[in-house]
């Protein structure tokens, strides 16, 4: 678990030592609930973890509004919502819903930690991606994913957020994966990740910068520090 928390582009900084222990003790009931035995294939792993994502997240449009309307950072949304920490603990503040009426509890970096999170005490090796979505050409900002490794060594993405909008809209996500582009974040991302008010730099200074990305799954190991590794979890 502590890779995903350390993880740079989303700040360790921005977690207390209360939040992680919570954190970690929701994690470990997730695991009973969803039955996320160790003897079970990784990619079936990923799939109940995937799964329940997409039930429980909405996206937080209220954060985005509110940090592009204000003139200072909003830490404490920052703090719970930037983050996987109010995505898995469900704190209902009474604040705005998604359009399903499930809770708004997370941005897209919230999905993507959260992914790795869950992933990671199962044992998955994962990594934290930027992507270019195929689907959505007129980005603002950047969109997180995460590269999980199979026992074969290959890389898959997953991606909650994404999927559940794919599937609301009756897209097709698979397609939308293979033609999306997917980058190690840039130093850009990390440095600034609270410009705009929280949101993090433009999606434009982003693609100025030039990332080494590759399209689709299959080139993921390239830009990948660890190949064919076998990992033996958090």
């Amino acid at each position: 678990m502590k890779s995903a928390i350390d993880e740079p582009v989303y700040g360790a900084e921005f977690w207390t030592k209360e939040m992680f222990n919570e954190v970690a003790a929701e994690v470990e009931r997730l695991i009973g609930v969803l039955e996320l035995k160790p003897d079970l294939p990784k990619k079936e792993i990923i799939k109940r973890v995937n799964e329940y994502l997409i039930k429980i997240y909405w996206k937080r449009d209220k954060y985005y509004e509110a940090m592009l309307k204000a003139k200072e950072i909003d830490m404490e949304e920052v703090r719970l919502y930037r983050g996987a920490y109010g995505l898995l603990m469900q704190k209902d503040d009474g604040q705005s819903r998604g359009n399903n009426g499930e809770l708004a509890t997370g941005t897209c970096t919230a999905n993507e930690q959260a992914q790795r999170l869950l992933l990671e005490a199962c044992g998955v090796k994962t990594h934290s991606l930027s992507c270019k979505m195929a689907a959505r050409p007129l980005m603002t900002f950047g969109h997180a994913v995460t590269a999980a490794q199979l026992e074969s060594g290959e890389y898959v993405i997953v991606d909650a957020a994404h999927e559940k909008w794919c599937r609301a809209f009756d897209k097709d996500f698979a397609k939308n994966v293979e033609e999306s582009y997917y980058w190690k974040p840039l130093s850009i991302e990390i440095e600034r990740k609270l410009d705009n008010a929280g949101c993090g730099p433009r999606f434009k200074e982003v693609m100025a910068a030039k990332p080494n990305w590759v399209k689709g799954e299959k080139n993921l190991a390239s830009i990948l520090e660890v190949q064919n590794e076998k990992y033996r979890g958090a």
